[in-house]
């Protein structure tokens, strides 16, 4: 295996530029390319060496990602920003590990992933779903939230994949311990024609929130249909209507709370500077050194001061939920 000590030094973003979470991977590759360029600019890269920025397309899809995972091993990047789908980021992990290529994964929410991963050069930037439990996750700050909700009828709607069930199955759990349980809890096939039925149930129940629980391409076309067919009806989402894709179209500008997550182009950003600093830290850019530094530092980011387990998650993950009134979000509830 080469040394990746070398000029203009290489790190990789394998993200999904094509299918039906292009508009993320994108987002994701602005992010990671002004941190690059801000690198070269303002510090004159790192370690005294140019830093260039590779795109591999993953499209969201394994085989497709197993190819991508495989074409970076033979380039050996100091680091690879990815993947942003789960099924990619853990075949890929593999590959990356017996290279000795850092990954930092962006988006792969999941516990299991970095529960089950091969070695110790796996990081991600992200906070977990609640697969650790009622008191942790994502979906425990949505759940309280809408357990406050006691005149309120609320329905759960997920797209019934391993993350949106999740999701729903945390909210849940979480306004059950809260003594509140939802009015309504159903799935949804995404890609249907329409809604008319799932629609039809929520006016049955009359209800006046609905949480949605799965990623926001699956989202946008059930969201237009509530909104169109009952106005007056609150949606709350998580992270996967981050994008500025979704807050872009005008029927998703309504006074609605969310789970709100860092923009995608800033989770990028951020990698790259933890990245860059524990490589500062570690006067060297081979990964195992890189992990000690990593695993050893505190690091300021665009997302605040940020530290990380020996597993590779975050420490001390700060949730919120906010109410987007026009282009301001405000805070509604926090969550250690």
């Amino acid at each position: 295996m080469s040394d990746v000590s070398r000029a203009d030094i290489l790190i990789a973003l394998a993200a999904p530029m094509s299918g039906s979470e292009a508009t993320v991977g994108k987002q994701m590759g602005v992010g990671a390319q002004k941190a690059v360029d801000d690198l070269n600019l303002n510090s004159g890269g790192v370690l005294g060496e140019k830093i260039v920025l590779q795109v591999t397309d993953d499209a969201c899809d394994r085989k497709q990602a197993v190819a991508a995972a495989n074409q970076l091993a033979n380039q050996i990047p100091a680091l690879v920003l990815g993947h942003h789908c789960l099924q990619d980021s853990m075949t890929a992990s593999a590959i990356y590990d017996k290279e000795k290529i850092l990954q930092i994964s962006l988006n792969s929410t999941n516990v299991d992933f970095l529960q089950t991963s091969p070695g110790a050069g796996i990081f991600r930037i992200c906070a977990l779903d609640p697969a650790l439990g009622p008191a942790v996750g994502i979906s425990n700050v949505a759940g309280k939230y809408l357990a406050t909700l006691t005149t309120k009828k609320v329905a759960i709607l997920s797209d019934n994949s391993p993350y949106g069930s999740s999701l729903a199955t945390g909210v849940v759990t979480a306004m059950n311990a809260a003594g509140h349980k939802p009015d309504v809890e159903t799935t949804f096939v995404p890609g249907k024609p329409n809604y008319t039925s799932e629609i039809n149930d929520l006016k049955s129940a009359k209800i006046d929130f609905v949480y949605l629980a799965g990623r926001y391409s699956m989202l946008g076309e059930l969201a237009k249909e509530i909104r169109a067919t009952m106005p007056n009806v609150v949606l709350l989402a998580e992270d996967a209507i981050a994008s500025k894709d979704y807050w872009s179209r005008p029927e998703n500008l309504a006074d609605d709370p969310r789970l709100a997550k860092i923009p995608f182009e800033d989770l990028t950003y951020a990698a790259v500077q933890i990245w860059a600093e524990a490589v500062q830290k570690a006067s060297s850019f081979e990964r195992d050194a890189v992990v000690k530094a990593l695993n050893h530092n505190r690091f300021p980011t665009v997302l605040g001061y940020l530290t990380f387990t020996q597993k590779g998650d975050l420490s001390d993950v700060y949730y919120a939920s906010y109410q987007q009134i026009k282009s301001i979000a405000h805070p509604l509830v926090e969550c250690q």
